[in-house]
């Protein structure tokens, strides 16, 4: 942004050339790491000054818990007219939920730590919220520019790791995945339960990303795509979203029983 007018409502902001990007190397990790060093740093002197949130919070396993549950909730709404949406909800999705709740409550306490306790001041850091390679441009010399924070503010540096290592926008592989995983143990290490966290809650952050990913079941969410210029049809819309969210819980599974 080059400058703003708040009493006319405009801003002017400057044009920035790049692709979308659509595979992603070390050397990209490398810069989403360094991206977030460096507004890690600058927390200490946002403190007391810029207080709100980051979109969709997570300051303790409760509020990750209760997020779960609301769109299981909204999501189960449609299950009247989606077989096999509810197929997938009851006879796979909700039996894993309580078997990972339990276990990360149980990780949790073991380090010492409250499931239902809001995170402190001092442990919680600046996110650009939705951060990721999905939001993202290649510049012609092959940097990488962050764009769309619309959602910043402050939150548990555990669902900015998990959100990246999740998100299904931009393909990354398990060798670039275990590479952002250590810069991250790097850059928020210095709290010394990060660690514990990040072990208890990534496999809830899993469950989360796979009811994100059937959004497509929803109505007034589907209205707004299509309204935005969406023509894929509906039922395939639903369709591929579903084979995901399967993928994406096997693959929680897997993790969380390894």
């Amino acid at each position: 942004m080059i400058a703003v007018d708040r009493e006319r409502n405009f801003a002017l902001l400057s044009w920035l050339d790049g692709i979308a990007v659509t595979s992603v190397g070390d050397g990209d990790v490398d810069q989403a790491a360094a991206f977030l060093a460096r507004i890690h740093d600058m927390r200490r002197g946002a403190a007391g000054v810029f207080d709100r949130e980051a979109s969709e919070a997570c300051l303790s396993g409760q509020r990750l818990q209760t997020q779960i549950h609301d769109r299981l909730a909204a999501l189960r709404a449609q299950c009247g007219a989606e077989k096999n949406l509810m197929a997938f909800l009851t006879g796979s999705f909700e039996p894993l939920l309580q078997d990972i709740e339990d276990g990360a409550r149980r990780k949790m306490t073991s380090a010492g730590l409250d499931f239902g306790t809001l995170l402190p001041q001092e442990k919680r850091t600046l996110v650009p919220s939705d951060f990721g390679f999905h939001n993202s441009l290649r510049r012609a010399d092959g940097t990488l520019a962050f764009v769309d924070f619309e959602y910043f503010g402050w939150d548990d540096p555990v669902k900015l790791t998990a959100d990246i290592l999740h998100h299904p926008g931009t393909p990354v592989g398990p060798a670039q995945r275990e590479r952002f995983r250590d810069a991250a143990l790097a850059i928020y290490g210095q709290d010394v339960t990060f660690a514990a966290r990040l072990e208890a809650l990534y496999p809830l952050f899993g469950l989360r990303w796979a009811l994100i990913l059937l959004n497509e079941f929803l109505p007034d969410r589907w209205r707004l795509r299509v309204a935005a210029g969406e023509t894929e049809p509906w039922a395939e819309a639903k369709t591929r979203q579903l084979a995901r969210a399967r993928d994406l819980l096997a693959r929680t599974k897997e993790m969380a029983h390894a």
